[in-house]
This record gives C-alpha cells, structure tokens and sequence, in this order.
C-alpha cells in the first residue's frame, strides 16, 4: 500500500524560493551582460569620437597646409607676374623712349608760308622732326604743336622720308634714280626711315617762345604712346590733345 503526503508549505516556500533565487541569478547575469555591453557600446562610441575627431583634426592641418602652400604659390606667382610685368613695361617704356622727338624752325620762305604778319616782325615755322630709333614698326605717327603752354593746334603739312635717302651709300644701285616723292598722308614708321617731318604755318617769333611739339604713335603691341616735353608715358586711345 502506498501512502501519499501533501507537501507542506515550508517546501512549498523553499521551492519558490529557489525559483525565485534563479530569476534573480539570470537577471542579476541578464542585467551584467546588459551593463557590460552598454560600456562595450559607450567605448566604441567614445573610441569612434576620438578617432573621428584625430581624422577631422588631420584633415583641418592637410587642408591649412595646403591653403597655406596654395597661398604661398599665388604669391609667388603674383610676385613673379608682377617683377615681369614690370619688366615688360620697362622694356616697353625703352623702346618708347627711342622713338627720337626733335623740334625746329624753318624760315617762312622755305615753307612758302602766307606771312600776314606786320613787315619787320620775325616770323618763323615751328617743325617737329620723328625718328623711329627703335627695332619694330610704329604707326598712327601724329603731332600737335603748342605755342603758348596752355593751347595745341595742329601742324599744317605732315611729310614723310622713306628709307631711299638711306641708300645714297649703295652707289650704282640708285645712281639713276630720283626717289619718291615725300608721302604727305602715311603715318607709319620703320626703323629704316629717315622720319617725318610736322611743320606748322609761319607765326611770329614773339608769340611763340617757349613753344613745344606734342607728338603720339602706336607701337607694336597696340599700345598709344605720347611725347611732351622729353616725358614718353602710354596714354588711352581716346585720350583728348592737351598742352
């Protein structure tokens, strides 16, 4: 005969409370694990941070470097533009200042000029001689004539003398030749010419003491030049005649 007993509470009690033990063991295990990777995470995410940061820190030196090797660059550059800007317009000034400007007189009898002045009173024509001493081609020769400093006029008759009266020391080459006439409306010149010639209509001495020729020409890169008063500076292609 087998007899059956009815547990008692305290194995009741006891039971529940291994159980309980258990849950708390697996959540005590649950909740560690849970902390552990949290502070794996927070780690990751820190060490992320930090590297991220040392990448962003590397990058902002390489690009401050290379602005800074950037701006260094176009400095030179500029430098080495300008120091050859500047000596292009040194070598452009030079030859600007071999374009020869000499003024003169001529008698009014030579010139063949209409006196209306008093009898006994000089009179004279005022002239401007250029020369091309330079190596290249200058063109749209011009020339104003100031008498008194404060006002310009132009110059009645404009000549120019090729380069045939260079060539008198080749002998029989020419010897039978007259050479041409003066070209009253060219405006170009070699450096083979002999020069144009600006003469001004007869004027009284008294009146034009002090005078002065204002001469322009344009050289071979395009650029406008002037002559006044031994002063060769580029000018604007529109720029007004001025004494």
């Amino acid at each position: 005969m087998v007899i059956v007993t009815k547990p008692g509470w305290p194995d009741e009690l006891t039971a529940w409370g291994t159980l309980a033990v258990a849950v708390v063991a697996v959540g005590v295990a649950l909740f560690g694990e849970w902390r552990a990777g949290s502070r794996v995470r927070a780690e990751r995410a820190h060490q992320a941070d930090v590297l991220n940061a040392e990448r962003k820190a590397a990058d902002d030196r390489l690009q401050r470097q290379l602005e800074d090797s950037a701006s260094q660059l176009q400095q030179q550059l500029d430098h080495a533009s300008a120091a050859a800007r500047t000596e292009r317009d040194r070598a452009h000034t030079a030859d600007a200042y071999l374009v020869q400007v000499t003024p003169a007189r001529m008698p009014a009898a030579a010139f063949r000029s209409q006196i209306t002045t008093e009898p006994g009173i000089p009179v004279t024509c005022p002239v401007v001689i250029v020369r091309n001493r330079g190596h290249y081609t200058i063109t749209d020769v011009d020339a104003r004539f100031s008498p008194d400093g404060r006002s310009v006029t132009s110059y009645h008759r404009t000549e120019h003398f090729s380069s045939y009266y260079n060539m008198r020391e080749l002998g029989g080459l020419v010897d039978d030749l007259t050479g041409p006439e003066h070209d009253f409306g060219r405006r170009i010149l070699t450096p083979d010419d002999i020069g144009m010639r600006f003469t001004h209509d007869a004027l009284a001495e008294k009146d034009i003491q002090g005078c002065y020729p204002v001469v322009r020409w344009r050289d071979h890169h395009g650029q406008r030049w002037q002559h006044r008063l031994g002063i060769v500076k580029p000018i604007p292609d529109a720029a007004q005649w001025e004494a």
